[in-house]
């Protein structure tokens, strides 16, 4: 039995319409990216060095950082792979603002708005092979990020409560 995409949710080709018209609404109620973002986000500014830089990762044994500038605007992202290249180029104590040019570009950062939906969130990590995305304001401020592992939660049991305790990431 071959598996078919339906808008979000995945339904066997023999599913009933009922069965997909609840699982849409449930997708529906999740609403907004807002409602699932972690809004106390791990960060590494531009005045960091590449030492502190591993150490805020390896602290709170995440694998990735937004890269933020003084007024919290989202210039890049750094995972533990771009830290180790970083160190052997550069050494363990350049600043990271310095070496912004071999990092994720502002241009090519994968964000959205926190008025996205679900749907959008989820068709942008189908779309684009990365781990987390940055929410942002209307001046690319930091707001949040969302994982895909919060998507997958919401993917295992959308009719489930989902834990709205805004974690840090």
């Amino acid at each position: 039995c071959g598996w078919n995409i339906f808008l979000i949710g995945l339904h066997r080709r023999n599913s009933s319409r009922q069965n997909i018209a609840q699982d849409q609404l449930s997708y529906n109620r999740i609403g907004r990216v807002e409602s699932l973002m972690i809004i106390n986000v791990h960060c590494v500014t531009i005045d960091m060095t590449v030492r502190e830089a591993i150490g805020l990762l390896l602290k709170h044994g995440i694998s990735g950082a937004p890269v933020i500038d003084s007024v919290k605007k989202a210039i890049s992202i750094i995972s533990q792979s771009d830290l180790m290249k970083l160190a052997a180029m550069k050494g363990l104590d350049s600043i990271i603002g310095l070496a912004l040019n071999v990092l994720p570009q502002t241009a090519k950062l994968i964000t959205l708005k926190r008025t996205a939906t679900f749907t959008e969130l989820y068709r942008k990590f189908l779309a684009v092979p990365v781990h987390r995305i940055i929410i942002i304001d209307d001046n690319g401020r930091l707001l949040g990020l969302i994982s895909r592992s919060i998507v997958l939660k919401v993917l295992y049991g959308p009719t489930a409560k989902f834990s709205q305790k805004k974690k840090s990431a």
